[in-house]
């Protein structure tokens, strides 16, 4: 088979590169120790009921970890590279060529699957021990194994599609997680209406790529190869879409947004826009970083967008449904939790990238370098990227934390209630309650438990304010870690992710692991079982002053996380800021070894001069 010459081009160079390898090493490290992780905390006790298919909870936690490295790969590895050619003006000189649009998007295609594709191979052998400790059948993993094949080519597809539309790296990796929630939810959401109304038969969920994954390993008459066919569709049209689109929008025509003036901040005037521009003015004379990092609004509206969303949601649930645990809102409020760690994701996202736009964009035009040969110091730079983040970020932010105080505080006080109810309900007929650390994982009520009484309330509001705070930290370590790694980084993207990455992914992981830990050593090291039964103080205990020390441990092993990487980064900043900013214009160069040059053998001696005869 013979590759187009830029295609075998791209493949070539980021074959070469170091992170390509250190991708691929890095993805089997987390495989070996989180499937390690597991197996460990299975046989200790931490998880109850886990060790009877220990095979297919390791599967599920592995092949979930894979899901979303495939379903990540297209926002921070490929929403970039179209977008950058024309940021950097090559697109058009490729057009001037032979080349089509076609072989232009395939060599981006193939070149940043190349990253992904290695990773997700690190992770198959060890998601392969799964098959010897039983649970899981070869079919089942080789349709998992496809399925996530799959799900990576439609992030991929969807990554380079909006990549082509967008010229800005930031603006095309928010379309491009828009676009692949679109993708997972819209059909599910539609099948569930067409479902309530019974006015057709359920195929939108067919489209799916997060359907196609679930289903993979499922048991019985799945629409399995029917989803993948469809999802596969999905991707050509992606993919057809970008060499159709490359073509158009590689031109540098005037003002786009001039075509979608029905896109633009409603609340425009020439009034406001005379104040916003006697403001901007007033913030570029006091400090040009802090003018600089305030310049893109569109990242501020969509955090204000999303904590007027969870305020209104909060109020929705406190004066239509109420605290009432026997009301319709007792679910809502005890699945509040897991909506919150999905709208947490979200809030790191905003912030890594706001506090990664200015050092990433600043240090690739060379914009930085021009503000350290003014009077401005590192100093002044490093505060006006700070006051932009507060400006740009900070009122919204306040608002979700005190939304995700207020939230915590009544989902764990409706928990305990409904808790409560029930073991009063019970009584002492109860059955075997799984207790976590126990050799049966089993133990029944003891009689006259005082289940029924309540907690004292401040430990729920401390539990809130821990979280609160634990969340807070993490903002604060992600944005200075952000202005660090968006120094070091060669994209905005890029250095995005490794944000996420370093600073709360893998330290959640590490923090996970222990808190689990924290239980079976708790249950052993103060309750003293007999009989397979608990004295009601014991059992006061799981139920009300457990969780506490949980919260509190994952409270301070996260606030010394959090304290570290603000440290590191502060330290680097501060001793390394301006060799980093004129990097990106001035790399240093080597000079080639001087050859010493032998030496110069002396001429022969001349020869002596002949008499002449006469």
């Amino acid at each position: 088979m013979t590759l187009p010459p830029l295609v075998e081009r791209e493949l070539r160079v980021s074959s070469r590169q170091r992170n390509t390898h250190r991708f691929r090493i890095a993805a089997g490290l987390i495989a070996v120790i989180v499937g390690a992780a597991f197996v460990s905390l299975t046989e200790v006790g931490a998880f109850p009921g886990a060790k009877a298919s220990l095979g297919r909870g390791l599967f599920s936690v592995l092949s979930w970890i894979a899901f979303i490295t495939a379903l990540g790969s297209g926002p921070f590895l490929t929403s970039d590279s179209l977008s950058q050619e024309r940021r950097e003006g090559t697109l058009g000189l490729l057009f001037l060529t032979s080349l089509r649009g076609r072989e232009i998007v395939l060599g981006k295609l193939l070149s940043t699957s190349l990253r992904s594709g290695y990773a997700m191979l690190a992770i198959l052998p060890v998601l392969g021990v799964s098959l010897t400790l039983g649970g899981v059948g070869a079919a089942g993993f080789w349709k998992t194994v496809v399925a996530l094949g799959t799900v990576l080519e439609v992030s991929l597809a969807a990554g380079l599609f909006c990549s082509a539309v967008s010229r800005e790296a930031q603006k095309a990796l928010g379309l491009t997680l828009v676009v692949l929630a679109a993708l997972n939810l819209a059909g599910p959401a539609v099948d569930t209406f067409l479902q309530s109304n019974a006015a057709a038969p359920p195929r939108g969920r067919l489209f799916s790529p997060g359907y196609l994954f679930l289903i993979a390993n499922s048991w019985g008459r799945v629409p399995f190869w029917t989803s993948l066919l469809a999802n596969q569709v999905v991707a050509g049209v992606l993919l057809g879409l970008t060499c159709v689109v490359v073509r158009r929008t590689w031109r540098e025509g005037g003002d786009p947004a001039g075509r979608f003036r029905f896109l633009r901040w409603p609340f425009g005037s020439r009034r406001a826009a005379a104040s916003r521009s006697s403001s901007e003015r007033r913030r570029l004379e006091d400090n040009p970083a802090y003018w600089l990092a305030c310049r893109h609004g569109w990242l501020s509206r969509c955090l204000w967008a999303l904590a007027g969303l969870l305020t209104a949601g909060t109020l929705v649930l406190v004066f239509v449904f109420g605290f009432d645990p026997g009301g319709p809102g007792v679910m809502l409020w005890m699945a509040i939790g897991s909506v919150w760690g999905l709208i947490a994701l979200l809030l790191y996202l905003g912030t890594a990238m706001q506090a990664v736009r200015l050092p990433a964009e600043a240090r690739r035009s060379g914009v930085l370098e021009l503000l350290l040969t003014t009077p401005l110091s590192e100093a002044r730079i490093v505060d006006g990227q700070w006051r932009g983040m507060l400006r740009m970020v900070g009122q919204p932010l306040i608002l979700c934390l005190l939304m995700q105080l207020a939230g915590t505080f009544i989902s764990q006080w409706v928990s305990e209630e409904v808790t409560r109810r029930q073991v009063a309900a019970m009584g002492t007929n109860a059955p075997p309650i799984l207790i976590p650390g126990s050799t049966t994982n089993a133990a029944t009520l003891p009689p006259g438990f005082p289940g029924a009484a309540r907690s004292p309330e401040w430990i729920s509001v401390l539990i809130a304010v821990l979280t609160t705070l634990t969340f807070a930290m993490n903002l604060a370590a992600i944005a200075w870690a952000g202005f660090w790694f968006g120094m070091v980084s060669r994209s905005a993207n890029i250095a995005t992710l490794k944000t996420l990455l370093y600073v709360q992914v893998i330290p959640a992981f590490i923090i996970g692991i222990l808190s689990g830990l924290m239980i079976p050593i708790l249950t052993f090291g103060t309750m003293t079982k007999s009989g397979g039964s608990y004295s009601a103080a014991q059992a006061q205990f799981l139920v009300a002053w457990l969780p506490l020390v949980l919260v509190s441990t994952q409270t301070l092993l996260g606030l010394a996380k959090d304290v570290g990487f603000i440290r590191w980064a502060r330290r680097n900043l501060h001793a390394e800021f301006r060799q980093r900013a004129t990097d990106a214009l001035h790399p240093e160069v080597s000079a080639p070894p001087l050859i010493s040059s032998p030496p110069v053998s002396s001429p022969p001696p001349l020869p002596p001069p002949v008499a002449s005869a006469g």
